[in-house]
């Protein structure tokens, strides 16, 4: 997650200039589970903090024009490169070791 945590905020300096407050999506799993408390360690010892979906929302960085349409569920970010013109910049893929975990988790 490290690897995804400084691929959103640098893609957030270049488009926006800043970074903008974020939103995170977990889905329910048993990996999620049990690696959430290495993921909020993780991302406290990045600065970041906990603030109510309103809060995050709130944001400017939410107001931008955004008329992205697909099926894909992509992050605010590739939206808002899409919709200004600008490719999507390729996400980092999960380390092996990730795969493998889900794997595992997925066949108990």
């Amino acid at each position: 997650m490290e690897s995804v945590f400084a691929f959103v905020e640098d893609v957030s300096r270049r488009l926006l200039g800043r970074e903008p407050r974020q939103v995170l999506l977990l889905h329910a799993s048993a990996l999620n589970a049990e690696w959430f408390g290495r993921l909020a360690d993780m991302m406290e010892s990045r600065g970041y903090r906990f603030v109510s979906l309103d809060r995050a929302l709130a944001d400017e960085a939410y107001r931008r024009p955004d008329d992205y349409v697909g099926a894909w569920g992509i992050s605010w970010l590739a939206h808002w490169e899409l919709t200004s013109g600008e490719p999507r910049s390729p996400s980092p893929d999960p380390p092996d070791w990730v795969t493998k975990a889900y794997e595992a988790a997925s066949h108990r």
